[in-house]
């Protein structure tokens, strides 16, 4: 009986001790989640989680200003290319300022040598002519006889390019005159000369032109 009361007497003190360890455990957690929950929990850190971010590292994220960006506007113009000697180009074509026709043709008959040759550009070993053909006034003036429209180009007596049109009545305007621009890119030997044009009529894609008028026109490489 004595050996049993002894051993009673350790057990309860046994038990009371681990209840008084498990209160202090969970009074210490409490005060962790108040820590947390105030947002002053201690700066030191030990553990396995020593390195995670704790909520006070990202008070400051609602602070960041983040630039407005503004709209770029279309860069200048450059108005030296625009309307060169009268005759609109591919810079005023691309800045959505295309020209009317540059060249007049009120009274002029088709076919015939009415507007001079006119060099475009200028390259080291070559040149871009342009020849402006009047080829019809109206379509109800049109006989109806398809042909071709031929421009040749010649450098020192020479055929460098050549350029046809297929001309129709379904490609005649109604009530206006109709205007083709050929443009020819001629290589060429010196420095200075001159450019032929020859325009024609030809009755086939194939066939050989029979010559309408001629146009030279002088050329300056470095120009």
């Amino acid at each position: 009986m004595t050996g049993l009361w002894s051993f009673c007497r350790s057990s309860r003190w046994l038990f009371a001790g681990l209840v008084v360890v498990g209160s202090l455990g969970m009074a210490r957690a409490a005060d962790d989640d108040d820590e947390i929950l105030n947002g002053s929990s201690s700066t030191k850190k030990k553990g396995a989680n020593s390195d995670v971010p704790d909520a006070s590292s990202f008070k400051d994220e609602d602070d960041v200003v983040i630039p407005t960006l503004k709209p770029v506007g279309p860069g200048p113009v450059d108005k030296s290319e625009e309307n060169l000697d009268g005759y609109s180009n591919a810079s005023a074509v691309m800045a959505g300022k295309a020209s009317k026709l540059p060249i007049e043709t009120a009274g002029r008959e088709p076919l015939v040598d009415n507007y001079p040759a006119r060099i475009l550009y200028v390259d080291n070993e070559s040149v871009v002519v342009e020849m402006p053909v009047l080829y019809a006034r109206t379509r109800a003036e049109f006989d109806g006889i398809a042909f071709w429209l031929v421009a040749e180009a010649y450098a020192d007596g020479k055929r460098t390019s050549e350029s046809r049109m297929y001309v129709s009545r379904d490609g005649i305007a109604n009530l206006t005159p109709s205007v083709h621009f050929f443009q020819l890119s001629v290589p060429v030997t010196g420095s200075s000369g001159k450019i032929e044009v020859r325009v024609g009529k030809a009755a086939s894609g194939a066939a050989r032109a029979t010559p309408l008028f001629t146009r030279t026109v002088d050329f300056k490489l470095g120009t």
